[in-house]
């Protein structure tokens, strides 16, 4: 839910307030949904978040005042793609299949045995040779000496009594289980969560059911048809306030079509069909979601009904439930029903809500229950930072998961950008469909105890989430998946599962500043020219159009940096420049001529989730294109940025170079260095420049050229220490 509280049929940018419903027709209470689109949305997994509960009142027609509590949405397409997952069980492959389908080396095997310690095994008298050591569990590679083929040598070695198995030394193919579809790519969370290395292992199967509460889904929507099992509506035929929901077994009853659009948005986070070469993929490429809609086109839904979602979910056996809706006070009605799904053994996972509040002090509900079998989750960005609209509590919101500019399925066939912890409730769910996946291929069925203690103790540590919740943590799917594998050793189910982890890259070293140059000239860096700081968008860099950078994300493209928008420092509202996830991440714009900078002013986005102090980004001044952090060599630095809180605008002068001039140049460049990937957001760039200083005025002492650029700026212009 983020951005604000918005009244019914409102615009997003509007805030409104909860209230207390007194209608004496109807006292149930509604339940706001907790995302953003503007109608529907689908859920059969449990993540009650984004859909906000709140009590609220009329005194006129329900939806006239009806409070939403909505995440903001931004439209775009994506992709999925997908590969071929080799069984990770164990099992012993019969001499046929190993000739039928396996391809392997001709002339070695692999050996394990029953005991740590070298068997006296008389390797010549078995037909082999030591070759190496493979793996580190003691298994070791024989070459085949006395010209068997592999399947007699493997029956000749499967009774010796030393021996705990042997196998063929089997050829193996990079096997690319990224999916294939259109716009996995503009699906940021997968490699942050670690969704594509744990795709590696499991990518999902039909025999899971996860109980999707929400707004419905597109029934017909290419990337979820295949993964939504059956469903029930609960909102009347035309919504009209005071219409009972409709009656079992009708055809309005079974008709779970959204037409809110939050409902599909979460569905597909959960479970977005993968390597269908179509629009997203979800947690889960293979599911069966059991779809329960409750939330009416304002965005919001009744206590009873979801209470009567949870029942049928239980009755048809749900595993998981998610439930991105929540924001009321207290009711036994609802955790009674929650501790039924417990009794059950279904994981209640539940969205923390976007109020932006400390749930410690202001509890909120379903997220604030206490029942063991429940996961509350808050909303994080791309660099691991709470989001700014997320609810949080220390003893309340167990984990952190992706909640912001997240991109999947929306009512209209299509895909869109939505932000709220309704977006994060179903990252949670949807990882515990696929761990559960994972299990049930072994012959196990995970209860929620298990699940619940696989998240939660496999999350990322974060530092702004050691005060904020339980764990302290972000979703690592891969991680679950990993300790998954443990668990099911421990089992006896399978061998140990591992999945590769990439050790980060070293710190980049930042770019030294070029040194002044030869010839006597004095480099006096300590001073620079204090001028009057342009009003936002005013300068000449405004409407340029000649902006580039490192990489672009969705449609949040350079020039939107230098559009004069300066009101507008959410993403969300498109006119914030930001890129992929990277290491050194840049943005540079040409000026009309060369030019003498003077400084240079910076506005980052209030929502970019995101270290967005940008401390330790440089401004850089060059005569040449900047086309890499490379491109530092032939600059020249203007300034370090020490910081720049959220939302906020600041203005650096650039440090005075030989002879007391400015850096002097076409071009500007704001380089993040970065130990790692992140993304640089921009959400207006100004500058202040003079005319090109000549080689004869740079070379004037400092206080001549001082005089000149007073003469020609204007008197505001002064030399002042440098910070």
């Amino acid at each position: 839910m983020l951005v604000g509280s918005l009244t019914a049929r409102s615009d997003p940018s509007q805030e409104g307030e909860a209230e207390e419903r007194t209608s004496a027709n109807n006292k149930r209470q509604r339940i706001a949904a907790a995302s953003l689109p503007p109608r529907g949305v689908e859920v059969v997994a449990a993540c009650s978040s984004s859909v906000m509960l709140m009590t609220s009142q009329r005194r006129s027609p329900r939806r006239a005042q009806a409070v939403v509590l909505v995440a903001l949405v931004l439209s775009a397409a994506a992709g999925v793609g997908a590969g071929s997952i080799r069984p990770l069980d164990g099992s012993r492959r019969s001499l046929e299949e190993i000739s039928k389908n396996a391809e392997y080396a001709s002339d070695r095997v692999i050996v394990s045995f029953k005991t740590d310690v070298v068997v006296a095994m008389a390797a010549e008298e078995e037909g082999l040779q030591f070759m190496r050591p493979a793996g580190q569990q003691g298994s070791v590679v024989y070459s085949i000496t006395d010209g068997a083929d592999v399947a007699d040598k493997i029956k000749q070695l499967e009774h010796h009594p030393a021996v705990a198995m042997v196998e063929p030394d089997y050829k193996v193919f990079a096997q690319w289980t990224n999916p294939d579809d259109t716009n996995i790519n503009l699906q940021w969370h997968h490699p942050v969560i670690g969704s594509e290395k744990a795709w590696d292992v499991n990518t999902g199967s039909d025999v899971v059911k996860v109980c999707h509460v929400d707004s419905g889904v597109r029934v017909d929507h290419p990337d979820l048809a295949g993964n939504v099992l059956k469903g029930w509506n609960f909102v009347p035929a035309g919504q009209v306030e005071g219409t009972p929901p409709p009656r079992a077994g009708t055809p309005d009853y079974f008709n779970y079509n959204d037409t809110y659009g939050h409902g599909t948005h979460t569905a597909g986070i959960i479970g977005g069909i993968g390597n269908n070469r179509l629009g997203i993929a979800g947690i889960n490429w293979r599911v069966k979601m059991l779809v329960c809609r409750f939330i009416w086109n304002d965005g919001s839904g009744y206590v009873s009904d979801a209470m009567n979602c949870i029942k049928l979910c239980n009755q048809e056996g749900a595993m998981i439930t998610s439930n991105s809706w929540g924001g009321i006070g207290y009711s036994s009605f609802l955790e009674r029903e929650i501790a039924t799904s417990q009794s059950a053994g279904q994981l209640f996972v539940v969205a923390s809500g976007n109020s932006g509040i400390n749930l410690d002090d202001v509890p909120l509900y379903p997220t604030s229950y206490k029942s063991d079998n429940m996961i509350s989750v808050a909303s994080s960005g791309q660099e691991d930072f709470v989001s700014s609209f997320s609810n949080i509590g220390l003893g309340t919101v167990h984990m952190l998961a992706p909640g912001e500019a997240i991109y999947s399925t929306f009512m209209d066939g299509g895909y869109k950008l939505m932000w709220g912890t309704s977006m994060a409730c179903p990252m949670v769910a949807g990882t515990a469909a696929l761990l559960q996946a994972q299990a049930m291929s072994r012959g196990v069925t995970l209860g929620y105890a298990d699940l619940k203690s696989l998240i939660l103790n496999s999350v990322d540590k974060v530092a702004d989430g050691a005060d904020k919740t339980i764990t302290g943590g972000r979703l690592n799917v891969s991680a679950a998946m990993t300790a998954l594998g443990q668990l099911l050793v421990q089992r006896g189910a399978i061998t140990p599962v591992s999945l590769p982890t990439a050790s980060p890259p070293p710190a980049p070293r930042p770019p030294a500043p070029r040194p002044p140059p030869a010839g006597g000239a004095v480099y006096n860096g300590g001073t620079s020219l204090a001028f009057a700081a342009p009003v936002c968008g005013t300068s000449p860099l405004r409407g340029l159009n000649s902006a580039t950078q490192s990489s672009t994300v969705l449609t949040y493209q350079a020039n939107h940096a230098i559009d004069g928008e300066c009101k507008k420092r959410r993403l969300w509202q498109g006119s914030c420049s930001r890129t992929k996830l990277q290491e050194n991440p840049w943005w540079a714009v040409k000026l009309p001529a060369r030019k003498s900078v003077l400084g240079v002013s910076l506005q980052t986005g209030i929502d970019c989730g995101c270290v967005s102090d940008l401390q330790g980004t440089q401004i850089w001044v060059g005569s040449a294109p900047w086309t890499s952090p490379a491109s530092a060599a032939n600059f020249t630095l203007c300034a370090t940025v020490p910081g720049i809180a959220r939302g906020q605008r600041r203005t650096f002068s650039c440090a005075l170079g030989v002879g007391g001039a400015p850096p002097s140049g076409q071009y500007i460049a704001v380089l993040r260095p970065t130990a790692g990937k992140k993304a640089l957001t921009l959400c207006e760039v100004d500058a202040v420049y003079g005319p090109n200083l000549t080689l004869q005025s740079v070379r004037q002492p400092a206080r001549g050229l001082l005089g000149q650029l007073q003469a020609q700026l204007g008197s505001a212009v002064a030399a002042v220490p440098s910070s």
